[in-house]
């Protein structure tokens, strides 16, 4: 996918790769747009990138509906955590409209 590389998308970039290189273990972290459009990516290619938030647009979709379900809650989305044989997933809100999503491999513990 031809992807558009703004000023904005350089900055944000090169903070994801910094963040992703000071936390042992990340392989991908993914900023995307709740629906689905990577938005900034670090440790993946375009194409991977792409996958993840299109499948991370669908699980913070899911998500909110069970929030939905809690009567004294607030019904959005603030943190999904998926373990899978080899690591981690994680998929947090990242303010109005956007999601950060971050694998990791085994072996990392969150703080």
């Amino acid at each position: 996918m031809s992807r558009h590389v703004t000023p904005q998308r350089l900055k944000m970039d090169w903070m994801l790769k910094d963040l992703a290189s000071s936390v042992p273990q990340t392989r991908h972290i993914v900023v995307l747009s709740s629906d689905g459009l990577c938005m900034a990516q670090s440790g993946a290619d375009g194409d991977t990138a792409d996958r993840l938030a299109a499948a991370c647009a669908g699980l913070q979709s899911l998500s909110g509906a069970i929030a939905a379900e809690f009567p004294h809650g607030t019904g959005q989305m603030r943190l999904v955590v998926i373990e899978v044989s080899g690591g981690f997933f994680y998929l947090m809100a990242a303010g109005t409209g956007a999601y950060l999503a971050v694998l990791a491999d085994d072996g990392w513990t969150p703080a």
